[in-house]
């Protein structure tokens, strides 16, 4: 066994993993909506639209599932993804606020970017930094 799973998880890390593993999984769904709205919609803008989010969505997809599995075995690799994953979050959230989303669409895309804002701030601390191999 190596060292670094010898080493103490930092607290939450679990909770944090299994976060991004149902995060990629709802990403996933929304990704495969966004295709089938792609292929039925007219309207130019609305295309622009979904394209990129459907992209942003694939994006978080690969990197936050790819987080949520390696982080628990603090693999190196899994920190990174972690933050550029939770970024993707961010945007896609700031996205659908600016595409102009309102209601109960723009409460999911409120919610949809806090969740990624406390994971970021949870991967920038210090412990978790250190436990990552991180400086």
């Amino acid at each position: 066994m190596s060292l670094r799973r010898q080493r103490d998880l930092p607290a939450g890390l679990t909770y944090v993993a299994a976060l991004s593993i149902v995060y990629a999984i709802v990403a996933l769904i929304l990704v495969l909506m966004g295709v089938q709205s792609i292929r039925t919609t007219t309207s130019s803008s609305e295309l622009d639209f979904l394209v990129v989010a459907s992209l942003l969505g694939a994006s978080y997809v690969v990197l936050g599932g790819a987080f949520g599995l390696g982080a628990t075995a603090l693999a190196a690799w899994a920190w990174p993804a972690g933050v550029i994953a939770q970024a993707i979050g961010v945007a896609t959230a700031v996205l659908i606020v600016i595409h102009g989303g309102s209601g109960p669409i723009l409460a999911q895309a409120i919610f949809r970017g806090l969740v990624p804002v406390a994971v970021l701030l949870y991967l920038v601390r210090p412990d978790v930094r250190a436990a990552f191999g991180r400086r």
